[in-house]
């Protein structure tokens, strides 16, 4: 009988996604405005959106300045 496997690291980062981009988007920040925060392309920030796992903590903190997201709600929308 096959196995099942779910994909729990796609979702683990769920919470952390929609708190930025639906932060970016009630903000009417795009993909090219969140990656001036970082200081990287469009197409960079597209991938590390699709690969979150690979945000640095830099990165992450940054963003969050940009958006005017509160540390505390960063911090409990990151699971491990």
């Amino acid at each position: 009988m096959p196995r099942t496997v779910f994909d729990a690291q796609k979702h683990k980062y769920d919470k952390l996604l929609a708190l930025i981009l639906g932060t970016a988007t009630v903000a009417e920040k795009t993909y090219e405005d969140i990656g001036g925060m970082i200081g990287c392309t469009k197409n960079t920030i597209t991938a590390r959106f699709k690969h979150p796992e690979n945000l640095t903590l830099g990165e992450l903190t940054r963003i969050g300045r940009g958006l005017n997201i509160p540390i505390d709600d960063l911090r409990q929308s990151i699971q491990y």
